[in-house]
């Protein structure tokens, strides 16, 4: 019988990288939802996930981006932009290993991202009326 003495897993590696906004100028803000299709929740369906009791959060805790906003900082009759996107940093953007030590290490910037991941990330800011509340990008094994 062989054995495998190297790294084995079932999970692959992968990227995130998302934002969650308050849109505070939906004049502003609709060029971009439109441009990107951007998925737009009022303040009660956003609060509705953060109570229920299957709901996992906004982001990826593989890629250690945490994205869930506080329930104390949404207001009901707001509107927020959540947007993510998993894998758009390619395997050979991701430095699995670092330098000195050898060891995996997952590290991304946000020029390793899609042109278009890039310019959404980019997007989502107060020139464009969006209040800016949370937003990361990572990289990690997803399983």
């Amino acid at each position: 019988m062989k054995y495998r003495t190297d790294f084995v897993t079932n999970s692959s590696s992968s990227s995130f990288i998302g934002v969650f906004a308050k849109i505070i100028d939906e004049n502003k803000a609709r060029k971009i939802i439109n441009k990107y299709d951007l998925t737009v929740k009022t303040g009660v369906e956003v609060l509705a996930k953060l109570t229920h009791k299957y709901f996992y959060g906004y982001g990826a805790d593989w890629a250690d981006v945490n994205l869930t906003p506080d329930i104390n900082e949404i207001g009901e009759t707001e509107k927020y932009v959540i947007w993510e996107s998993y894998g758009g940093a390619g395997e050979n953007d991701i430095d699995f290993f670092d330098n000195y030590t050898d060891d995996i290490d997952y590290c991304v910037g946000l020029s390793d991202f899609q042109e278009e991941e890039q310019e959404i990330y980019d997007s989502i800011n107060k020139e464009n009326g969006f209040a800016l509340m949370y937003a990361g990008y990572g990289a990690g094994r997803d399983g």
